[in-house]
């Protein structure tokens, strides 16, 4: 038996955020091992094939709004013209960090509170990355802080997959009588 030629059927849903993240269900025929797809300029994200006739895949970031084509690819490749459209999400905004001290080794728990969090939202303490970053939900990340010396005070930044980024200027303080207490 031959395999089926590549087709795209139906797509759910045909429009999400530019900052990527959600899930995209495909419908078609001929989907098997080996097959590629991108959205847009992209590469998907953890493609998962169900079956002959069903994928999902996780949206990538896109840099821009609007309408993009999405590419099946196995040997042979199937090409959907403006299958899906980007649309500009709002970009982050933080409200407050909490606690705004700490001590010069960093290593705490520090929250950043605010708005438009994603997945694979990065931050920047003063051009340092934190050590780790986790998104609790689309108000609240998590951050442990990267050392820093005493009485620096330091800009926190947010930058969401599609680029855009907030700025909490003069956020953090590195403070060493906060030292003892870690």
């Amino acid at each position: 038996m031959s395999k089926q030629k590549l087709a795209i059927v139906s797509i759910t849903p045909r429009q999400g955020a530019t900052t990527g993240g959600f899930t995209v269900r495909v419908e078609g025929r001929g989907f098997g091992a080996g097959l590629r797809v991108k959205l847009g300029e992209n590469a998907v994200i953890d493609l998962k094939l169900i079956d002959a006739h069903s994928l999902e895949f996780v949206a990538p970031a896109a840099s821009k709004a609007g309408y993009v084509d999405l590419e099946l690819q196995d040997g042979e490749a199937h090409t959907q013209k403006n299958a899906f459209r980007y649309e500009a999400a709002p970009p982050p905004v933080i409200h407050s960090v909490v606690p705004s001290r700490g001590p010069t080794a960093g290593g705490i728990d520090v929250r950043i509170l605010g708005e438009n969090f994603v997945p694979w939202s990065r931050v920047t303490f003063q051009n340092r990355r934190p050590l780790s970053i986790i998104l609790l939900d689309g108000n609240t990340l998590e951050i442990i802080p990267p050392p820093g010396a005493h009485g620096e005070l330091v800009d926190i930044t947010v930058t969401n997959p599609d680029g855009a980024e907030t700025t909490a200027k003069r956020a953090f303080v590195y403070d060493k009588r906060f030292d003892a207490k870690t």
